[in-house]
């Protein structure tokens, strides 16, 4: 969870920023799928199970198979109809220590910095809900 969960996700603006980067530049829009993961499981209290599975599932999809771009997005709309035709549930809500988040990634001065922090924010949720994942094999 993110180092902050009383923070409303729906009015972060760290999060409008770097949101706002990665629509503007292609080359911040390389990671925008682990961007929206990270950020939704950091604060995966108000999602569905479903959200929370797919989310796991593109971390899974582009941390450990290394999928990205055009792959990853095909990835995403096959998992998303698959939980569709068979619901995960209930998905259990992990608490993730402190460590990187959109605030630091809101701090990056080029795309590839950009991309470095978000690569490892991803990782380092994708640690702390691995597990959840395994449970539900995705």
């Amino acid at each position: 969870m993110s180092p902050d969960p009383a923070s409303d996700p729906a009015s972060d603006p760290a999060f409008d920023t770097v949101l706002a980067r990665e629509f503007e530049d292609p080359a911040y829009f390389a990671v925008h799928q682990l961007t929206v993961a990270a950020y939704r499981l950091d604060h995966a209290d108000g999602g569905s199970d479903h959200t929370v599975a797919a989310l796991l599932s593109v971390l899974r999809a582009a941390l450990d198979d290394g999928l990205d771009g055009t792959r990853l997005r095909a990835h995403v709309r096959r998992t998303s109809e698959r939980l569709r035709a068979h619901p995960p549930g209930p998905v259990r809500r992990v608490e993730r220590p402190p460590g990187t988040g959109i605030a630091d990634v809101a701090r990056a001065r080029d795309a590839a910095e950009h991309c470095a922090v978000v690569r490892r924010w991803a990782a380092e949720v994708w640690e702390a809900w691995r597990p959840v994942a395994d449970e539900l094999g995705v």
